[in-house]
């Protein structure tokens, strides 16, 4: 994957950034991407829709804004909104299919006791005891979710700067009005933890 330093990609020529930008975009939806270079470039995409932020790229917060604002021009210009969409229902419905309840230690969790009286819990269904092959399952489970969900986080956070830019602009609201499902779509998947971030526009 390749890298964009932010002293480099802010004095880069047009084009270049412009190819940069594309090339993340379809490492996103590309079927023959993993999911550790569609993290990778999801973060990628949110540097620079922070305005590839650092002390030596920024010398103010105006100036800041003023990378934003350029930076999030240029993934708009890429065709970046129709692609996180795409990306974004890949993840979820992705999430959804690793985050269903694992079938381990089903059953009312009752058993007799050496009297054979009913009664006496070993366990229950919110607390199954589970063997050490269905530990290790649960663990890669759990770990494929968090791994989708810092995807998600991402490219939700890259639709967020660029709809917080490019707010009240008619042509903006024609383009997201394009995707007016996604809403329900997030909804449909049980997505719960967006990142928020704040920031002044003047």
């Amino acid at each position: 994957m390749e890298k964009t330093p932010s002293a480099e990609f802010v004095k880069s020529p047009h084009s270049y950034q412009i190819s940069t930008i594309r090339s993340l975009l379809t490492t996103l939806t590309s079927p023959q991407s993993t999911s550790q270079s569609r993290s990778s470039s999801a973060r990628h995409l949110l540097h620079i829709a922070h305005g590839t932020f650092s002390s030596t790229t920024s010398t103010s917060p105006e100036h800041h804004l003023h990378l934003v604002l350029g930076n999030c021009r240029l993934l708009r210009e890429a065709g970046a909104l129709k692609t996180l969409w795409e990306a974004i229902k890949r993840a979820t419905e992705e999430w959804e299919v690793n985050s269903g309840v694992p079938s381990y230690g089903q059953g009312n969790g009752q058993q007799e006791d050496e009297d054979g009286e009913e009664g006496h819990y070993q366990h229950n269904q919110h607390q199954p005891i589970l063997t050490e092959e269905e530990e290790e399952k649960e663990r890669t489970r759990q770990e494929k979710l968090d791994e989708i969900n810092a995807e998600l986080a991402s490219l939700l956070a890259v639709v967020y700067f660029m709809v917080e830019c490019f707010r009240g602009e008619d042509q903006w609201g024609q383009d997201l009005s394009k995707l007016i499902q996604v809403p329900i779509h997030l909804n449909n998947q049980k997505l719960i933890a967006v990142p928020c971030v704040n920031l002044q526009w003047s």
